[in-house]
């Protein structure tokens, strides 16, 4: 049986209008998402972000205002590809939920973005500079980084080895 859980949109009048159907992911290989990436990205314009781990660090990194970091937190889900997997990951917040964590390389650097689906919503529980490197299912490295530099953007126009791809094997 597979691991993917399948979301669909049904009409509703309250903002939680995605549900999901989930299957057991017991005996499942490591690297197979949880979700079906495609699923997600359709209904990221209504994906809850999460305020400090995602929005407030998209925020500081590109030096704009929570709505538009919320907003760029959601684009990069849609940019996501199914290389850019990294692995599932078993959270226990609010119950145990499974979420996915993906590398992305893209013109801001390199990013860590993990998702999950709670109460029937795609929530991105963080987004931001990779605090280690992350190796996609695809071979691409997106380079992390420790330290004070890790929060720091360049200065415009200078060459940032953020997210470089050191390896597409």
């Amino acid at each position: 049986m597979s691991r993917v859980q399948h979301l669909a949109v049904y009409p509703a009048s309250s903002t939680y209008s995605v549900r999901v159907r989930a299957v057991p992911p017991r005996g499942v290989p490591p690297g197979t998402p949880t979700y079906d990436l495609g699923e997600v990205q359709r209904v990221a314009r209504l994906a809850e972000v999460h305020w400090y781990r995602a929005a407030r660090l998209v925020g500081d990194r590109l030096g704009v205002s929570d709505p538009v970091a919320e907003a760029l937190a959601r684009r990069k889900i849609v940019a996501l590809r199914p290389g850019s997997f990294v692995r599932p990951d078993l959270q226990r917040h609010e119950r145990p939920v499974w979420a996915d964590i993906y590398g992305l390389c893209d013109e801001d650097g390199g990013w860590f973005i993990k998702l999950l689906v709670v109460h029937g919503r795609v929530r991105i529980t963080s987004c931001h500079a990779p605090e280690h490197d992350l190796v996609c299912v695809d071979g691409t490295i997106v380079q992390g980084f420790t330290g004070p530099a890790a929060s720091r953007s360049p200065a415009p126009g200078s060459p940032s080895p953020r997210g470089a791809r050191a390896s597409s094997a």
